[in-house]
């Protein structure tokens, strides 16, 4: 699986993925149908947001297909995660998570994101990976469960390539040493 910033048509690809998730597992769990109505209003705002430069949205890619995405906003609003049901339970929602989290702080240098887990019992799934129950301002009955979580900074190494040269010499002089190494064995005896 690999992760990725998402840009374009990429974008709409992974809002119909994540419109199909919701229907099979979100949607026939609602009591209330305006909620599906929200949704959708939500993620036609999608790509406007993304132009805007105010939503940043990550596709994680299996065989070229894109099974999980996840949106961030500036202000470290975690506003969508989704993972087609069949790719779940493999560490993609966890990686997704992971990265907005390294993406808040390393880019925006904020201290802490926030997520509305809805529908409720996708609470469980944040507070897994370190996100706790925030306190809330609104009044009445909520139909999402306010979570934060610390920032992460993850460090990444860049891969350095080793000429061909140095590596010969490096296989020549081990080889040499071994040799060395054999004929002392044999003469001593």
């Amino acid at each position: 699986m690999k992760l990725t910033k998402l840009q374009g048509p990429d974008i709409s690809v992974a809002l119909q993925m994540a419109k199909n998730t919701y229907d099979q597992t979100v949607a026939p769990a609602m009591a209330d149908q305006s909620q599906r109505q929200q949704f959708e209003e939500y993620t036609d705002t999608v790509l406007a947001q993304v132009a805007q430069g105010t939503l940043t949205v990550w596709g994680a890619i299996e065989n070229n297909m894109i099974v999980g995405m996840s949106a961030l906003s500036k202000e470290g609003h975690i506003t969508m995660i989704y993972v087609y049901p069949t790719c779940q339970r493999r560490g993609i929602g966890k990686a997704l998570l992971k990265e907005m989290r390294n993406y808040a702080y390393s880019e925006y240098d904020l201290k802490e994101v926030i997520v509305k887990a809805m529908p409720l019992w996708s609470a469980s799934f944040f507070q897994k990976y370190g996100f706790k129950v925030a306190p809330s301002k609104e009044v009445g009955t909520q139909t999402y469960v306010p979570l934060r979580a610390k920032t992460i900074r993850i460090k990444r190494y860049k891969t350095k390539k080793i000429p061909a040269g140095i590596v010969l010499i490096n296989i020549l002089i081990c080889l040499t040493i071994v040799t060395l190494l054999i004929v002392w064995h044999t003469n001593n005896y």
